[in-house]
């Protein structure tokens, strides 16, 4: 897994598509979850969310996902208790989604 998210330009939604895809994939692996049958919808729906996501995350409005949005996004959404975890998901739209991706992180990168 190579991407380049420390770059003055930051990420566009293609290749975040690209790192959500994987993350998820790296996840089911490791919970041992069952793997998504819908494999070629997979990157299509990847990138509507992506570029949701870096909307709502882009503080800087240039369009891309930057190491230090990302960084701020994913530490924050890590460091919720269940409680807000729950409050974040019940809102609905990307923030589900959103929920999902930080789960997938967590599990992908846990050792």
């Amino acid at each position: 897994m190579k991407y380049q998210l420390a770059g003055e330009d930051g990420v566009l939604a293609a290749e975040f598509a690209k790192f959500m895809v994987e993350v998820k994939e790296m996840a089911v692996v490791k919970t041992g979850r069952v793997p998504s049958t819908t494999k070629s919808g997979n990157l299509v729906d990847a990138y509507e969310l992506a570029q949701r996501m870096i909307d709502a995350h882009d503080d800087n409005d240039d369009g891309a996902i930057d190491w230090a949005e990302f960084l701020d996004w994913v530490e924050g959404g890590l460091s919720m208790t269940k409680a807000e975890q729950k409050y974040y998901r019940s809102r609905g739209g990307h923030f589900t989604k959103s929920a999902d991706l930080l789960e997938n992180i967590a599990y992908a990168f846990h050792k």
